[in-house]
């Protein structure tokens, strides 16, 4: 099974505050027949200090409406008809960027978690897991 998730921030930061506001769509698909989710939310992040060598950073977005569509019976048949489901997510992520000394690059990893609650579904789910990373900073 492979789960894939991508998203675009809208982010501002208030000149005396060390956080960032931000707007953000998500689109989380699947190869497993499970509906495509695409929402719309709003939430905070606190970036890494570039100017630190060890930073900490951290997120958390609310999505108040995640949609998908199950398709039913055949989904070669247009006439065998379709169930829509939809969800409230929560993305909770804390981490850490370790800056490489003379380069521009940081190693970054954490734990990143999304918590799906029903709207109109049967069921709740969480993809949760820690995660690493590499990162080239253009400036």
């Amino acid at each position: 099974a492979v789960d894939s998730e991508s998203e675009i921030r809208l982010e501002y930061e208030p000149a005396a505050w060390p956080v960032y506001l931000g707007l953000a769509y998500s689109l989380s698909s699947n190869n497993y027949n499970f509906p495509a989710l695409k929402a719309f939310g709003v939430g905070v992040e606190l970036q890494p200090n570039p100017r630190h060598a060890l930073s900490p950073y951290g997120s958390y977005f609310y999505f108040p409406n995640q949609p998908g569509t199950y398709p039913l019976a055949d989904p070669n048949n247009p006439n065998s008809g379709s169930y829509q489901s939809s969800y409230r997510a929560n993305e909770f992520t804390l981490g850490a960027s370790l800056r490489i000394p003379r380069t521009h690059l940081t190693l970054v990893g954490g734990y990143k978690q999304t918590t799906n609650v029903a709207r109109m579904s049967s069921f709740n789910f969480v993809q949760d897991g820690p995660f690493i990373g590499l990162g080239y900073r253009l400036r």
